[in-house]
C-alpha cells in the first residue's frame, strides 16, 4: 500500500514540474469526459420532455382508421368503413378498450370569426368521452354532454390559441357566439394550453396539428352537415399502455367482421410513438457519444506520447532505481500509475466542466437538465480505462530498460 501511495506521490510531483505539458496532455480527456456528461444530461432531458409532451395525448391512446388503397383496375368502396353502430359495438364487445370516441374533422382552411376578429382553426367533431381519452382539460366552462350529441347543439369548446386570437385571452367567452363557415356556435368552454413545442420541432413544420388551435363540436353536427353516419376515425384508450396494441387488434378484427372484409384498417398507438421517440433520442445520444469517444482516443494517444517522452527524459532515474533494487514490476507500476493519475485528473476536471456547461445550458434554454448518475460513473470509469490503456506501452518500455544502459544514458 505504501509503495502504491509513493507511486501516486511521484506521479503528482512529475505533473507539477511540467504543468503546461500535463494540462495539454489532459485536454483530450477533459473534452471527451465533459462531452459524455453533457450527452447524458441532454439525452435525459430530451426523453423527459418528449415523454411529458406525449403524455398530453394520453399514454394509453390508440387510433383506428380505414386504409385507402389505390390499385389499377380496382374500384374503391365508398365510405370510411366505420359507422356509429360500429362505435356502439366496440363499447360492448371490445373488452380491452376502456373509452372510445368517434372522430370527424376539418383540418384545412377553416376560419372562426368573432365580431371583426379571425382565427385559423382545426374543427374536431367528437363524443363525450373524448376529453378523458385525449387528456383535454378545461381552463373554464364545460365539455360536451350527451344532450349536445343527441340534439346536435351548436356549441363548441375552443383551444387556448383560438381564445387568445378571438377574445384576447381576457374577455369571458362563455355563452358568446362565434361563426365557423357561416354557422354560429355558442362557446361553452376553453381548453387548457397543451405545450408540444419539443415534439413539433422534431418534424416538418405543420406536420403535427396544433392542439391549441382546435375547436371541438359534437360529432353529430359534422355528420349532419355531410349527410352521413360515417366516422372519419376512432380514437380510444386501452386500460393500460401494455394493452394498447391488443386493443387495436380487437377493434380491427371487429370492424373487419362487421363489414365482411370490405375494408382494410390501420392503427396507431401512443406506445408506438413513445418507442419511436426513444429510438431517435438513443440514436442521437450514441452519435454524440461516438464523437466524444474520438476526443478520448486523442487524449489517450496524447498521454501515451507524453509518457513515452517522459521515459526518455527519466532514463537515468529508471537505471538508478533498478540499480538500488527496484524490480521491473516496480517500474511498470510506477509509470502505469502516473498515466492513470493524469487520465483520472483529466476525467475529474472533465466531469466538473460537464456539470458547469450543463448548468449553463439549463439557464440558457430554461429546461430542467438532469445530470445522469450513470453517465457520471461511466465518465469516471472511462477515464481510468484510458489511463490504463495509454499507460501500458510506456510502462512496459520503462520496465524493460537495461539498468546498465540506462545509467550510461546522457
Amino acid at each position: 500500500m505504501n509503495r502504491f501511495l509513493e507511486c501516486i506521490r511521484i506521479a503528482f510531483l512529475s505533473m507539477s514540474t511540467n504543468k503546461l505539458r500535463t494540462t495539454l496532455t489532459m485536454l483530450g480527456v477533459i473534452i471527451g469526459v465533459s462531452s459524455v456528461v453533457i450527452v447524458g444530461a441532454v439525452g435525459k432531458v430530451g426523453k423527459k420532455l418528449v415523454f411529458e409532451e406525449l403524455e398530453t395525448f394520453g399514454l394509453t391512446n390508440l387510433w383506428v382508421y380505414r386504409q385507402w388503397e389505390e390499385k389499377p383496375g380496382k374500384v374503391e368502396k365508398h365510405g370510411t368503413g366505420i359507422t356509429n353502430d360500429d362505435i356502439e359495438a366496440i363499447r360492448e364487445q371490445c373488452s380491452l378498450v376502456n373509452l372510445v370516441s368517434p372522430c370527424l374533422g376539418k383540418w384545412g382552411g377553416v376560419w372562426a370569426k368573432y365580431k371583426t376578429k379571425y382565427a385559423k382553426i382545426i374543427v374536431e367533431g367528437v363524443d363525450v368521452d373524448y376529453a378523458k381519452i385525449d387528456n383535454a382539460y378545461l381552463e373554464i366552462g364545460r365539455f360536451l354532454i350527451t344532450d349536445d350529441i343527441e340534439y346536435r347543439r351548436n356549441i363548441c369548446i375552443i383551444g387556448s390559441d383560438v381564445y387568445q386570437k378571438l377574445f384576447n385571452g381576457k374577455e369571458d367567452p362563455i355563452n358568446l357566439q362565434i361563426y365557423i363557415e357561416n354557422k354560429s356556435y355558442t362557446v361553452v368552454g376553453v381548453l387548457k394550453r397543451k405545450d408540444r413545442n419539443f415534439i413539433e420541432n422534431l418534424g416538418p413544420k405543420g406536420s403535427i396539428p396544433n392542439a391549441n388551435e382546435r375547436v371541438i363540436i359534437p360529432y353529430t353536427i359534422i355528420q349532419h352537415q355531410e349527410n352521413t353516419k360515417d366516422v372519419h376515425y376512432i380514437q380510444a384508450s386501452a386500460y393500460s399502455k401494455d394493452m394498447a396494441n391488443e386493443a387495436t387488434e380487437q377493434i380491427k378484427k371487429l370492424l373487419t367482421k362487421r363489414h365482411k372484409g370490405q375494408y382494410t384498417y390501420e392503427s396507431e398507438t401512443m406506445q408506438e410513438h413513445i418507442e419511436f421517440a426513444n429510438t431517435i433520442i438513443n440514436i442521437l445520444a450514441w452519435i454524440a457519444l461516438t464523437a466524444a469517444s474520438v476526443s478520448l482516443i486523442v487524449g489517450g494517444i496524447g498521454i501515451m506520447n507524453i509518457m513515452t517522452t517522459t521515459i526518455v527524459e527519466r532514463t537515468k532515474e529508471i537505471g538508478l532505481r533498478k540499480a538500488i533494487g527496484a524490480g521491473d514490476i516496480d517500474i511498470l507500476v510506477q509509470f502505469l500509475v502516473e498515466a492513470i493519475v493524469i487520465s483520472l485528473c483529466g476525467g475529474i476536471i472533465g466531469i466538473g466542466l460537464g456539470i458547469i456547461i450543463t448548468f449553463i445550458l439549463e439557464v440558457l434554454n430554461k429546461y430542467p437538465f438532469i445530470i445522469s448518475f450513470v453517465y457520471l460513473v461511466l465518465a469516471f470509469f472511462v477515464s481510468i480505462v484510458v489511463g490504463v490503456i495509454s499507460g501500458i506501452y510506456p510502462a512496459i518500455r520503462a520496465a524493460s530498460l537495461d539498468p546498465v544502459e540506462a545509467l550510461r544514458y546522457e
